[in-house]
């Protein structure tokens, strides 16, 4: 099956100037690496073992394909995407596709995290989507101020959580699609 042509919905309470699309009817069953069979895996960096586990429930009702690597903090994420300390074994832990960033993280928060993937030139292009509970619009106009290529509130239900993960995987889609980011993508049913 193929791309069916996006309908876009605009997300209201986002800050002046900003606008924030949804975009909803497009099938995507993951992420894949160009030029390469395997499927590409999203970095999560998150620090509470409660929303570790629904976000990782809400990729499987989602049926986002891409493994998940989580790591528990800003440090780990650097590390990761470094490739040190744990994250050494490039063959276990691949450079990811995707970021997802909370950003009240212990010992490195989101931002900084942010910050230092904005400064390596070879993860200039990396999507980083900041998902988090805070919905001040300082914390949102920082994180698009340092480069996030999306800010995500968590919701306070999981059948929301579902659905905006949903909603994340049709915008993977639709850039790839559209703006040619630099993963591919298996479109499917």
């Amino acid at each position: 099956m193929g791309i069916t042509r996006p309908q876009f919905q605009l997300a209201h309470g986002w800050p002046a100037g900003r606008l924030f699309v949804v975009l909803v009817g497009m099938p995507f069953n993951g992420v894949h690496r160009a030029n390469e069979d395997d499927i590409a895996g999203i970095l999560i960096a998150e620090d509470d073992e409660n929303d570790v586990y629904l976000i990782k429930r809400a990729f499987q009702k989602a049926h986002f394909e891409n493994p998940l690597k989580i790591v528990r903090d800003g440090e780990e994420a650097i590390a990761y995407l470094k490739g040190t300390g744990d994250f050494v074994d490039r063959q276990r832990n691949p450079p990811p596709a995707l970021v997802l960033l909370d950003l009240k993280m212990p010992r490195k928060n989101g931002f900084e995290v942010l910050q230092w993937i904005r400064e390596q030139p070879e993860f200039n292009h990396l999507p980083a989507v900041v998902l988090t509970s805070s919905q001040e619009s300082s914390d949102i106009n920082r994180a698009y101020a340092l480069g996030a290529n999306s800010y995500l509130v968590k919701p306070a239900n999981f059948a929301s959580l579902v659905d905006m993960i949903t909603r994340l995987k049709e915008y993977c889609a639709f850039t790839q699609q559209n703006v040619g980011v630099s993963w591919s993508v298996s479109i499917g049913s």
